[in-house]
């Protein structure tokens, strides 16, 4: 048996999961936590993770890594995704999870982060012989996966997130999305999604999950 720590640093969010493992392979979830951490915030204009951003996101690790061992994990599995994986910066940042955080941080491309989000999902749904679409909406990427309950058909990681799609559309005023700003946001999503809808169509799906 084994537990495990298992660290996701996303664009707008940071999450915990600590599992034990049984002998028979068997999970258990024995903690989970999140923190909105913004690792994106500011970076999309300038390619690079912010000094306060980073920051904040090493606080965070440090402080997920140390939670984990306190449940007794064994070792700790660190995954970064479109923040770390677009910023001219992101060496130094990794070096900063190793040096500070204990932490080694391994950087997936936006298709295997696409890939990881079919697995996850699809462990917890009963799909039986159904075909079905996945779209997780992040704060860097949007991933679609057309999959069943074995294996995936398509793969795609799009640069739409609500991190991104706020910097590129910005606003000067608090509170509701301007109309003008909301149709230039749906207009530029159309048209960088327009591939992936053609894919997503031509494979076809039964079911959908967000």
């Amino acid at each position: 048996m084994k537990v495990i720590g298992i660290i996701d640093i996303g664009t707008n969010s940071a999450r915990l999961a600590v599992v034990h493992i049984a002998s028979n392979h068997d999970c258990t979830t024995l903690a989970q936590h999140k923190e909105t951490i913004r690792l994106g915030e500011g970076e999309f204009s300038r390619n690079k993770i912010t000094p306060a951003a980073a920051d904040r996101g090493i606080l965070v690790l440090r402080k997920f890594a140390e939670m984990a061992k306190q449940y007794g994990a064994t070792e700790v599995v660190a995954v970064a995704t479109a923040a770390v994986r677009e910023a001219q910066n992101r060496a130094e940042f990794v070096e900063r999870a190793r040096d500070e955080a204990g932490v080694d941080l391994r950087v997936v491309s936006g298709l295997e982060e696409a890939r990881l989000i079919y697995l996850g999902v699809v462990s917890g749904v009963d799909l039986n012989s159904q075909k079905a679409l996945f779209v997780d909406i992040g704060g860097g990427t949007t991933e679609m996966i057309v999959g069943d309950a074995t294996d995936h058909f398509v793969l795609e990681s799009l640069k739409l997130g609500a991190i991104r799609l706020a910097e590129m559309f910005p606003s000067t005023k608090t509170g509701p999305v301007s109309k003008k700003n909301y149709r230039a946001m749906l207009d530029y999503a159309h048209g960088a999604a327009s591939q992936a809808f053609r894919k997503m169509r031509s494979e076809g799906f039964d079911v959908a999950f967000g």
